[in-house]
């Protein structure tokens, strides 16, 4: 079970990368996703401690334009951030949940990551049948 968060969603890691396990200087990530049931849910993308100057990009193919995310490769503004996107896909619509990470002149440093999170009403945990892999 994933961890609540405190505005009453479940929260569940799909993707999490480490500066330890990043190789070369651009890094791409990838995670099955499946819709956790009926009503909106929100991808978040998370990252921690990266240089400022450096790029990331999320992709999350959804059934049609709007219900996908496709964030262009973008600049690092802070080192530390979350955004998030409102989804509504029909039940078991599979996926799959991509990260990009361009590194820039400023190699990360030890303990710095990205993650991607998948965050649910409470009301719908329940349905949550996430593929292992």
């Amino acid at each position: 079970m994933g961890m609540v968060e405190p505005s009453g969603m479940t929260s569940t890691v799909l993707l999490h990368c480490e500066a330890q396990t990043f190789d070369g200087r651009t890094v791409t990530r990838s995670a099955p996703v499946a819709s956790p049931g009926e009503g909106d849910f929100d991808i978040a993308l998370t990252w921690d401690n990266l240089p400022t100057d450096g790029l990331i990009q999320l992709i999350v193919p959804g059934p049609d334009v709007q219900s996908s995310v496709n964030m262009p490769l973008s600049a690092i503004s802070t080192p530390t951030r979350q955004l998030k996107w409102r989804l509504n896909w029909p039940l078991n619509f599979k996926s799959e949940i991509i990260v990009n990470y361009a590194i820039g002149p400023t190699m990360p440093p030890t303990g710095a990551r990205f993650e991607a999170t998948l965050l649910t009403p409470e009301t719908l945990t329940d349905n949550i049948a996430f593929p292992k892999g």
